[in-house]
C-alpha cells in the first residue's frame, strides 16, 4: 500500500517497534519456506518470464483512474499469483538489511536486478521505474508496492523481449484481464489520465 509514511520517506533512521514486528514475521514466514523449498531453485532466478503471473484490472469505473499515478493504478489493480509473491518477498527481506519494512530507490534497483539474477541492465531498471513515474511518487517502498513493481517489470521485460524477437506475442493473457482490456482505447474515451499511466495501459 502506499502509505502516507511512504510519500514522506523513511523518516526516523530507527525502525518504529511496529516495523520491526513486521519484518520479524516476514523474517520467520521466510525461514519456514526456505527450509520447506530448499530443493528448489526457482528462488534462485533467473525466473522465466510470463505474462500469467500477475494479472491486471481496470475498475468498473474507468474514471477512477483520472486520480491515479502510474505506480498507484500497479499497487491497487495488479492480482499477483502465490508463487511470485513468495519470489518477491524473497528479495524484499533479502536487499531490506535494516530491517525496517521498507525500502529505499537505491535498494529498489538493486533488489529488481538481483530479481532477474543481474540479467536486466540499470538502463531497463530505470526505464521500468520511470514508466510507474517512480521520482515523484514515494521514495519509501514498502512490500505491497514492491511486489507491485515487480510484477510490473516482470510484464514490461516480457513486452521488451517479444518486441525485440520480433513476433506477435503468443503467450496469452489470463482470460479475465483480456476481458477487461479488450477495446482499452474506447473504455478510456472520455478519461483524462496521466499520460504515463495511458502509456502503461497500452503496454499492458
Amino acid at each position: 500500500t502506499l502509505s502516507s509514511s511512504s510519500q514522506s520517506g523513511t523518516g526516523s533512521c530507527t525502525p518504529s517497534v511496529e516495523a520491526l514486528k513486521i519484518m520479524g514475521g516476514l523474517e520467520e514466514e521466510e525461514s519456514k519456506r526456505v527450509k520447506s523449498d530448499s530443493s528448489k531453485t526457482w528462488l534462485q532466478g533467473p525466473h522465466s518470464i510470463s505474462r500469467q503471473s500477475c494479472r491486471f484490472e481496470l475498475p468498473m469505473d474507468m474514471l477512477v483512474l483520472e486520480q491515479l499515478s502510474p505506480l498507484q493504478y500497479v499497487s491497487q489493480f495488479c492480482r499477483v499469483n502465490s508463487r511470485r509473491k513468495t519470489l518477491y518477498r524473497h528479495y524484499f527481506i533479502k536487499i531490506d538489511r535494516d530491517r525496517d519494512g521498507v525500502i529505499n530507490k537505491r535498494e529498489l534497483q538493486s533488489a529488481l536486478r538481483d530479481l532477474y539474477a543481474q540479467s536486466i541492465n540499470v538502463a531497463q531498471v530505470n526505464a521500468i521505474l520511470e514508466l510507474l513515474d517512480i521520482e515523484k511518487s514515494i521514495r519509501a517502498f514498502d512490500l505491497d508496492v514492491f511486489t507491485a513493481v515487480a510484477a510490473f517489470s516482470e510484464r514490461y521485460l516480457y513486452y521488451c523481449y517479444s518486441l525485440a524477437m520480433q513476433h506477435d506475442q503468443t503467450e496469452r493473457r489470463m482470460v479475465l484481464e483480456e476481458t477487461d482490456f479488450c477495446a482499452l482505447r474506447w473504455k478510456l474515451e472520455g478519461c483524462k489520465i496521466n499520460d504515463k499511466l495511458r502509456n502503461v495501459l497500452a503496454m499492458l
